[in-house]
């Protein structure tokens, strides 16, 4: 797996990929936070929250991803304001003292519903809907949630 210190400097394309268990979504908490906050050492800056991408498998590691995201950020914000760290929060004030400037705390607070966390399958539903010529789809095509009655039905 990557190093979070590698992945804040841009050196290289970077595959969060390890078994259950093994920390990738607090990796990607980490990682995603700096980047949000305008961590100074990020070099791929993240001006906007919400051109941040965050993809991940299942709708419940989705569901996990943006309630510990929002957290950290909310967090973020409660001990730039001034309260106390926990143990396992000192990274968080790393992140707050090195955001490129207070307000931006402030304002990614604001917008924690513009980030975009996914699964793999809705994030390409989304290209295919906001694209279909390019993706060589016929416009308007109808995505099936549960496919259970279509595949008992073609294979009867």
């Amino acid at each position: 797996m990557t190093s979070e210190a590698e992945f804040i400097r841009g050196n290289g394309i970077h595959l969060v990929e390890a078994s259950a268990g093994t920390g990738k979504t607090t990796w990607m908490v980490r990682a995603a936070t700096q980047l949000i906050l305008g961590d100074r050492r990020a070099v791929p800056r993240v001006q906007n929250p919400e051109r941040l991408l965050a993809v991940t498998f299942t709708n419940a590691a989705t569901a996990e991803l943006k309630e510990r995201l929002r957290s950290a950020l909310l967090r973020a914000q409660a001990i730039a304001a001034g309260a106390a760290p926990t143990e396992q929060e000192r990274w968080l004030v790393e992140a707050c003292t090195n955001a490129r400037d207070a307000t931006t705390i402030d304002a990614v607070a604001r917008s924690l519903d513009r980030l975009t966390v996914t699964t793999i399958h809705g994030f390409c539903k989304g290209v295919v809907e906001v694209s279909p010529v390019a993706c060589g789809v016929a416009h308007g095509l109808t995505f099936i949630e549960h496919a259970d009655a279509y595949l008992d039905d073609a294979v009867a």
